[in-house]
């Protein structure tokens, strides 16, 4: 799976380009992981309001969590908890998905490399496996072009492309949060955990 050339990823990134060019066609939405504050997990949109969220916006994003929280909370970064990992099984369990998983920089990788020169290890990455602490990749895809998403290292959230029917049913779920994008103006920013 070829996914679009970065120059800096460091920086804020054209949304898009978190999946392959195949799937821009499809509609674009932001999955948000949730949050740990406290030792507690809460959904995005148990903390902000449903304006703030579908800005998409890192700033508002942190300004309205430390206004809510007084502190900086963490994101569980790729790493599920339960309802997160029962509601992705059910929204997402009849895919057939390949991953990459980031393996840091080291020349030993757990497994077959995405690409030459990659740090991320691909593998089959199937939803029905999917518990409470089960690592999310940090991009997926199907081989029929109907599902992909991608995201930076330890992320806060996935660019997430799909058919509008799966993206309503996504959006729908009471314990996912999502906002939509636009495939050319939406821009990813850097992970509240960076």
């Amino acid at each position: 799976m070829q996914f679009h050339e970065h120059s800096d990823w460091s920086s804020w990134t054209l949304a898009r380009n978190f999946v392959p060019e195949q799937y821009w066609d499809l509609p674009l939405a932001r999955f948000f992981l949730p949050v740990l504050v406290e030792g507690k997990v809460l959904r995005w949109s148990e903390i902000l309001p449903s304006a703030v969220l579908a800005s998409s916006s890192l700033e508002e994003l942190r300004t309205g969590l430390s206004l809510s929280m007084n502190n900086r909370p963490l994101t569980i970064s790729s790493v599920l908890d339960a309802r997160t990992a029962i509601a992705l099984s059910t929204v997402l369990g009849d895919l057939k998905l390949d991953g990459a998983w980031w393996q840091g920089y080291g020349e030993q990788l757990d497994g077959p490399r995405w690409a030459v020169s990659s740090d991320y290890v691909r593998s089959p990455f199937p939803i029905s496996g999917l518990r409470e602490g089960s690592r999310l990749p940090e991009f997926c895809w199907d081989a029929e072009g109907a599902f992909a998403w991608g995201g930076r290292l330890y992320p806060d959230s996935f660019v997430i492309a799909t058919s509008a029917t799966r993206l309503r049913s996504i959006a729908s779920h009471p314990d996912l949060d999502v906002a939509g994008l636009e495939m050319a103006r939406s821009f990813l920013p850097l992970s509240v955990n960076d």
